[in-house]
């Protein structure tokens, strides 16, 4: 048996069919076009909703917690004035809801508005007024609570 090393003459390894594409950079290059345009294309484009915590009260509110259909997200603490801004999809449908524990160490808890998968866009919740915490949305396509 003869081996040949890899760059010599006389190698006929499994490259050999490859050796009309090296030689020819349009032949090579309308074949991986293709796959960078397929790569390219594969970024998600599903919908999200961008969604922003806002401290509105006088002290830090700390453990603050959203959940929604399927899972949730937080953040430790957020002093006055704070905001925390956090970007998630929907999958599934059900209502939001806040849990946070304010400096008094009261935990607060309030459910929010009906959710169903598929929708974008924005989301406010301020957290700590003096009212109860208010939701600002603006989501797409618009979504009824099937209990009301």
């Amino acid at each position: 048996m003869t081996v040949f090393a890899a760059g010599t003459r006389d190698y006929t390894g499994g490259m050999h069919k490859w050796l009309p594409l090296k030689r020819n950079p349009a032949a090579l290059g309308c074949l991986t076009l293709p796959l960078f345009l397929t790569l390219a294309g594969c970024r998600s484009r599903s919908p999200y909703v961008q969604t922003t915590l806002v401290n509105e009260g006088a002290t830090t509110a700390q453990n603050i917690e959203v959940d929604y259909p399927s899972a949730s997200f937080g953040v430790s603490s957020l002093p006055p004035g704070g905001s925390f801004t956090y970007r998630f999809q929907i999958q599934g449908s059900g209502h939001l809801q806040l849990l946070y524990v304010d400096s008094a160490k009261h935990a607060h808890s309030e459910t929010g508005p009906y959710v169903v998968e598929g929708q974008a866009g924005t989301l406010r919740i301020a957290i700590g007024g003096a009212d109860k915490n208010p939701w600002t949305m603006q989501l797409m396509p618009q979504a009824r609570d099937p209990k009301e």
